[in-house]
């Protein structure tokens, strides 16, 4: 095993690394269930709501989790698309680059909402509870209420 602060090996048996001291959470396996549901939740806005309303679906809290999220950086991602395409209007008016600047920010911010949504959908896949730094708290609240 590998601690998670320092990187330094240690036993299984382990509580405590013995390089950084730092305490060893052994959290429980995530079923490969939960591991698909919480994939699948990225793949649009219609399979998080999906995976919200159904009862059967919705006992896990890591796929409530990953729903939520996921429904919150659709808006996101919507968000920053119009302010893009905003910027792209703007930067057009300029003259010379700003035919290249307009078309190079729709691309970097695609770009990146593209990466983002698929290193979300991996780490869902492979069961970590990764929270984005604005949105995943936010989700993290709405998966743990009881109601949710």
């Amino acid at each position: 095993m590998i601690c998670s602060n320092c990187a330094a090996p240690m036993r299984d048996v382990s509580a405590f690394c013995p390089v950084c001291g730092h305490p060893v959470a052994h959290k429980p396996a995530i079923a490969s269930r939960d591991k698909l549901l919480g994939a699948i939740a990225y793949i649009s806005i219609l399979p998080a709501a999906v995976l919200l309303l159904v009862p059967p679906l919705r006992k896990s809290e890591f796929v409530r989790f990953h729903a939520w999220q996921s429904l919150l950086y659709s808006v996101a991602a919507a968000v920053i698309a119009l302010v893009l395409k905003l910027l792209f209007a703007i930067f057009t008016i300029i003259p010379v680059v700003g035919f290249l600047l307009a078309w190079l920010s729709i691309g970097i911010g695609s770009l990146g909402i593209a990466i983002l949504w698929i290193v979300l959908f991996v780490k869902a896949a492979i069961g970590q509870h990764y929270e984005l730094p604005l949105i995943g708290p936010p989700a993290a609240r709405l998966a743990t209420r009881v109601d949710s």
